[in-house]
């Protein structure tokens, strides 16, 4: 009689195991999607800082290039710029007293280049690099003497 209830008792968990395993494979765990945010959403997300400005300078058969952000008067360098989803941008230069500047700033439809406008002045910049630390801008100059200069403002959130 022990024998038959040790065997009734094991088939009676083994078949609970069974059926607690057939709920696990009907119910699997819900996919989370991720969705990777657009260039335009990771612009608008952050205030941006200025990390670096590198120059590069190409002429004849000379190249050279350096970053000048300690170099540079901290008025130059662009302590805060903030891309606000209406189109508007808002620039700190300097130190938390300096005075913002504000424009206006629209992304390209190829989502690899702004168009920036501050005090009047309108500047075309490639978009070189955007991720979720890391905002990269790039303007090329080319003068008279045909040197061609390019400037990259690194910014980080």
């Amino acid at each position: 009689m022990k024998r038959k209830n040790l065997i009734l008792g094991s088939l009676a968990a083994v078949c609970s195991l069974a059926s607690c395993q057939k709920e696990v494979e009907e119910n699997p765990t819900p996919q989370v999607e991720v969705t990777k945010a657009s260039r335009y959403e990771q612009l608008v997300a952050r205030d941006w800082h200025q990390t670096a400005l590198i120059v590069s300078n190409v002429g004849g058969d000379k190249s050279e290039s350096a970053d000048l952000f300690a170099h540079v008067k901290p008025g130059m360098l662009d302590a805060k710029v903030d891309f606000q989803a209406d189109g508007v941008v808002t620039v700190l230069k300097g130190g938390t007293e300096a005075t913002p500047i504000t424009g206006h700033w629209e992304l390209s439809a190829a989502s690899d280049s702004i168009t920036l406008t501050l005090s009047d002045q309108a500047r075309h910049l490639a978009l070189t690099e955007l991720n979720t630390n890391t905002l990269r801008l790039t303007f090329t100059d080319t003068a008279v003497n045909g040197k061609v200069s390019t400037y990259t403002s690194v910014y980080s959130r």
